[in-house]
């Protein structure tokens, strides 16, 4: 299982991750395929 996005901030390009925030589930699909 994906780690946990701790807040709405994107790691990996450093700007707003407003797509987590509405869908956990997408940035989980993001980190799996990396």
């Amino acid at each position: 299982m994906a780690k946990e996005h701790p807040e709405d901030y994107c790691h990996i390009c450093g700007g707003k991750n407003i797509v987590w925030f509405a869908d956990n589930d997408l940035w989980n699909k993001v980190v799996d395929n990396r």
